[in-house]
């Protein structure tokens, strides 16, 4: 405990000059920086790590698949990457804004590391249920996976075991929300979408959480499990209760 109380204010000094980067100057969704224009985030990452980063090794980035998926090559094999602690709006959303944002995430994404030599760096997890590696990705004195959460690209979520950087993601993305930069901005990550055949709310069989569309959930339920709703009512009064994730209205 008395560690824990030692360290946290250091971090909270160290993520203030990373927020300011990422402020918008009068729209809610930023545009996208060169790299070059911004600050460095190593110093904060490894503080927040309290190491060096020495366990990192280095792979070819061979594509961008989205804003937080990429392939690389390492020592001529090819493999898909995802990254760890962070997740980008889908592209294939049916919400117009999250759309937008999935695009800008990945021009981000492409912006930091297409075509580049990257290090990696595993936490617990060698790969995801999917056979993607699961790895933080460092660029060009960028942790990826924190830049794309303090420019509100992307929102922290928790994966345990690997959770080394998810205080300072959740701190980050903390100070994306203030700023309402990105899919912080005044509509929202999780704005609402407009109806379709299905519904508007989604749920899975197996569960009682109902969730828009767009929710790193939501899209994790397979389609023979899925239960859609016209309103919030209908969802309760089927017994659901809305996900704390996206929080669609009661």
């Amino acid at each position: 405990m008395t560690s824990r109380v030692w360290k946290l204010p250091i971090l909270a000094v160290a993520i203030v000059p990373l927020m300011l980067a990422c402020v918008p100057a009068a729209s809610n969704i930023i545009e996208v920086q060169p790299a070059t224009a911004q600050k460095s985030n190593i110093d904060e990452v490894n503080n927040a790590a309290g190491a060096s980063g020495s366990n990192r090794i280095e792979a070819e980035v061979t594509k961008v698949i989205d804003g937080d998926t990429i392939e690389v090559s390492i020592k001529g094999v090819q493999y898909k990457l995802r990254y760890i602690g962070v997740d980008a709006p889908e592209p294939d959303s049916i919400d117009t804004n999250t759309r937008n944002i999935a695009m800008k995430a990945a021009d981000k994404n492409s912006e930091l590391v297409r075509d580049r030599t990257v290090e990696i760096e595993k936490d617990v997890s060698e790969t995801d249920r999917y056979g993607r590696l699961l790895r933080y990705v460092y660029a060009g004195g960028f942790m990826v996976n924190a830049e794309l959460v303090k420019c509100g690209y992307a929102q922290a979520v928790s994966y345990p075991p690997d959770i080394k950087y998810q205080s300072l993601f959740s701190s980050l993305q903390a100070g994306a929300k203030a700023s309402k930069v990105g899919l912080w901005g005044s509509s929202g990550y999780y704005s609402a979408p407009m109806p379709t055949e299905k519904g508007i709310y989604v749920g899975s069989k197996k569960s009682n959480k109902y969730h828009y569309p767009s929710c790193i959930w939501a899209q994790q339920i397979a389609a023979d499990n899925e239960i859609w709703f016209s309103s919030g009512e209908e969802a309760k009064s089927g017994g659901y209760i809305p996900c704390k994730v996206c929080r669609p209205p009661q």
